[in-house]
């Protein structure tokens, strides 16, 4: 998991994304959960040994893991991806969320608006680019070598995906955050692991 030291507020890489998304309606999404494996439609996991035509654990754990997420990570907003990753909806019967197209553009306005102007605070001079495929802890060195004048850093992360091997510590007074040029949702930061999985076809598939 990705763990930042910085005492100065960051912004989150993505500028897609703001604290201020709408909320989906949990309470909601249980009822319609409820009503569809009530109706015998809920699907059963792969290998599960339960049985019923009301059968929900599966179910029930999706929309866990999908609230649980929200919880988590507040600042992603709905988690559309993993919302569709679980198959809530096909699988379910939760509908999928949306948010207000007026909201969601507000939002997103606002949080380049912060970001631009918290980046022309700090001078030119005291800020590092990171653009994809560039060594992060070099750049954070870069940036630990500066003279300590008591004005602000910035790590300022080009569009694109940008993969972590490792933990990263930031230093006190350090700004981490995307590109304001960056298109919304463009600047990706992530330490997870490239997965090269073997798949076959469910005996089940229709």
């Amino acid at each position: 998991m990705l763990r930042f030291a910085a005492t100065l507020a960051l912004l989150v890489v993505s500028a897609a994304t703001s604290s201020t998304a709408p909320a989906a309606d949990i309470v909601l999404m249980w009822r319609q959960l409820r009503h569809h494996c009530d109706a015998g439609k809920c699907s059963l996991a792969e290998g599960s040994r339960l049985s019923g035509p009301a059968n929900s654990t599966d179910c029930k754990g999706r929309l866990l893991a999908y609230e649980y997420g929200r919880q988590l990570l507040p600042a992603r907003g709905l988690q559309l991806e993993t919302f569709d990753a679980l198959q809530l909806e096909a699988t379910c019967g939760v509908a999928r969320p949306a948010a207000a197209p007026a909201a969601a553009a507000a939002a997103a306005a606002a949080v380049r608006t912060q970001l631009a102007a918290a980046l022309a605070a700090v001078p030119a001079a005291r800020r590092v680019v990171v653009r994809p495929g560039a060594d992060i802890e070099a750049a954070l060195r870069a940036l630990k070598q500066l003279p300590a004048t008591g004005a602000p850093k910035a790590l300022v992360f080009k569009a694109g995906f940008h993969e972590l091997t490792r933990t990263i510590k930031a230093e006190s007074g350090l700004l981490i955050t995307a590109d304001p040029a960056a298109a919304a949702g463009s600047v990706v930061v992530s330490g997870g692991v490239r997965l090269k999985p073997s798949w076959k076809k469910s005996a089940r598939a229709k």
